[in-house]
């Protein structure tokens, strides 16, 4: 069984394999890693593609997707939801013009996360916004990066958790438990360098605080 990469990742690729002889397992259980020790994004569809072959050949393959729900992480002692899956008109804070298959998949993300977020009323929310940077990835120097960073970044960063927050508020979060900030290209989870995975550094956080 091959689970791929999931479908916000530009290239498809092997997220995870299994693979035996012998009479299969009734039930395959799966810890939600890669086998370079990578969780699970937040809130995302990963395709699996299961395959068996008999002792004479014969094959058989079944397709579909596993759905990851919203996932709350501890990171030291705070509580931490990431979800790289919310989609923004490329360069803007809205989601005009975007396909309705990706505006369903915002509207249902964000509703459950307004869900999980009521179950937490004890906890105030920072949303954080995240971006990548064009000018470190094509390493234009610092001048160009702290540019970028200062006049298109950060505000746009910004932006996008504002109206994830406005969403929320809409979902019935208490908007008196919101906050929003914004931080451009300042806290990748991968090197610019990483052409495969660079896009997870594109996201939206949100950080439970007491």
């Amino acid at each position: 069984m091959a689970v791929q990469e999931s479908q916000a990742a530009r290239q498809e690729r092997a997220f995870f394999v299994w693979s035996g002889r012998g009479l299969p397992a009734e039930r395959l259980v799966w810890d939600g890693r890669s086998q370079r020790g990578e969780l699970v994004e937040s809130a995302t569809d990963y395709p699996y593609r299961l395959t068996v072959v008999d002792v004479y050949g014969n094959r058989t393959v079944t397709q579909g997707n596993i759905t990851v729900d919203v996932l709350v992480i501890r990171e030291g002692d705070r509580l931490k939801i990431k979800v790289p899956s919310i989609v923004f008109r490329s360069g803007a804070a809205d989601f005009n013009a975007l396909p309705a298959e990706v505006l369903a998949s915002n509207e249902r993300v964000l509703r459950r996360i307004a869900q999980i977020l009521n179950r937490f009323r004890d906890y105030n929310i920072r949303i954080e916004g995240h971006a990548n940077s064009v000018a470190r990835i094509r390493n234009l120097g610092q001048a160009a990066i702290d540019r970028e960073e200062q006049t298109e970044l950060l505000p746009l960063s910004e932006a996008r958790a504002r109206l994830v927050m406005e969403q929320l508020i809409a979902f019935g979060v208490d908007p008196r438990r919101l906050t929003v900030r914004g931080l451009g290209s300042s806290d990748p989870v991968v090197s610019f360098s990483d052409a495969e995975n660079r896009w997870k550094n594109r996201r939206v956080e949100f950080i439970l605080i007491k």
